[in-house]
């Protein structure tokens, strides 16, 4: 597996534009969205796209990925 950007902290619009900046964006923004665990070495394709309500750690309509491991 080839790293397309190094592990960083990035906000969703720094996201958004690096899909956005991909050769062949058009096709690439409909892969399925997969998340990798490189604790455990497995991907899960199951994500759920949740926004924060009442939470201790994520301001109000924080947005976050979910998945079962």
């Amino acid at each position: 597996m080839g790293a397309l950007m190094e592990a960083v902290t990035m906000t969703y619009r720094e996201l958004m534009q690096f899909l956005q900046s991909l050769p062949d964006a058009a096709v690439r923004l409909d892969d399925n969205v997969t998340v990798y665990d490189a604790g455990t070495d497995e991907f899960y394709g199951q994500v759920e796209l949740l926004e924060a309500v009442d939470s201790d750690v994520l301001d109000d309509n924080h947005f976050y990925l979910a998945w079962e491991a």
